[in-house]
Formats: structure tokens, C-alpha cells, sequence
């Protein structure tokens, strides 16, 4: 197992504001915008089974393409794994990442008290990690049993099977109006192979995995 020295994400962080300046300020653009929601769709009204619009939206959601992954947190003993899809890079600079996370699900906890991560690009050549990681894992229980691994330097381990892996610090988390999280990550490290081609998710129903 190739082991980097770990360093505290946090400190990674404020080290990274101290070098780029006023690139990691608060943008105050948004301040004076105001978001109407549509007259047809009130936010305070969730969609129900039975909405005629709904089957028309799975069908229209399930097509939007999305990567596999296998997403990691946590150090030492603690640090697990699971099956990942809703990852979107969404910033160049700082290069920015958004992974979305079911609510409570036990690495949510993980993300949130390390505040970092990391994300292995699943290509047909790592296929083998999908049903490995598929569920998920209960606190205490062993993520990388049989699964080769690498430390990233944030401490947390990826498989090395993946053609492609980053590591990631959070910078913030939306989780109020919806059954997921949305974690906003600055990407402080990774690497890739370009000539394997990562394996790409299309649901027939969008309101699925």
C-alpha cells in the first residue's frame, strides 16, 4: 500500500486561502437576487406518487448521464467506502466538485467531521468494485478487505484499481430542501489515466439509483 504522510484537511485549507487571497471571499453577487419559484410548482408542495407530471420527469431525469465512482472517507480504522453516481465538477478555480449524498447514510457522517474525501473513477477494468462497494458499509465494519489501496494526503484511502482518483476538501454542504446532501469540495489533488475510459450510469426511471 503507497502511503502519503497525512495532513489535516482543515490546516490544507487555510493554507490554500492564505496563498490564493481574496479568490476564496464570500461572493456577495447573490445577495440581492431573489429566486420566485414557478406558479405551477410551489416548493412547499413535494410531488406525489400520484402527480401526472411525475412519470414524464422520471423519464426526462433518468437520461442525464452520470460516472460511477467509489467514494471514500474517514482514517485509520474508521474510513470506508461506498457506490457514488451524482458527481458533477462544477468550478475550474479553485478546481470544484459537487457530490450528492442520501441523508444519513453513515459516511455523510464522515464527510461532514473529516471534511474531506475522495472520489475512484470507475472504468471497465475496475468493474469488480462495484458490487464490492455497492451497499455501503455500517460504522466498524472493514470497507477494504481484499481491495488494494493507496493513502491519499488528506489520509484517506481510495482503490487503486480505479483509473482515475481526487482528493477532496469540503467547503460547504447544502442540506435543506431536499433528501440528499450537496457537498461542495475543492479538489486539492488526483490523478488519471487518459487512455481508459470511465464507465458511464443512464436510469430508465430518474426518481432511482
Amino acid at each position: 500500500m503507497a502511503v502519503v504522510p497525512a495532513v489535516d484537511p482543515r490546516g490544507l485549507l487555510a493554507t490554500r486561502a492564505q496563498s490564493v487571497g481574496s479568490r476564496l471571499e464570500p461572493r456577495r453577487a447573490a445577495d440581492n437576487m431573489r429566486l420566485v419559484p414557478a406558479p405551477d410548482a410551489p416548493t412547499d408542495q413535494p410531488m406525489t406518487d400520484e402527480d401526472p407530471k411525475r412519470e414524464a420527469i422520471a423519464r426526462g431525469l433518468g437520461r442525464l448521464p452520470s460516472g460511477l465512482y467509489v467514494l471514500t472517507a474517514g482514517r485509520g480504522d474508521a474510513a470506508t467506502g461506498m457506490l457514488a453516481s451524482w458527481v458533477q465538477q462544477v468550478g475550474f478555480e479553485p478546481p470544484t466538485v459537487v457530490v450528492a449524498l442520501k441523508k444519513g447514510r453513515p459516511i455523510e457522517a464522515l464527510v461532514r467531521s473529516e471534511g474531506a474525501f475522495c472520489l475512484a473513477v470507475l472504468d471497465d477494468d475496475s468493474k469488480h468494485l462495484l458490487r464490492h462497494f455497492a451497499r455501503g458499509f455500517e460504522p466498524g465494519t472493514p470497507a477494504f478487505d481484499g481491495v488494494d489501496v493507496a493513502t491519499s494526503s488528506v489520509g484517506t484511502p481510495y482503490p487503486t484499481a480505479a483509473h482515475a482518483h481526487i482528493v477532496c476538501v469540503v467547503r460547504s454542504i447544502a442540506d435543506d430542501w431536499c433528501d440528499h446532501c450537496v457537498v461542495c469540495a475543492e479538489v486539492v489533488g488526483g490523478d488519471g489515466e487518459p487512455g481508459r475510459q470511465p464507465l458511464v450510469h443512464v436510469r430508465k426511471n430518474g426518481f432511482s439509483y
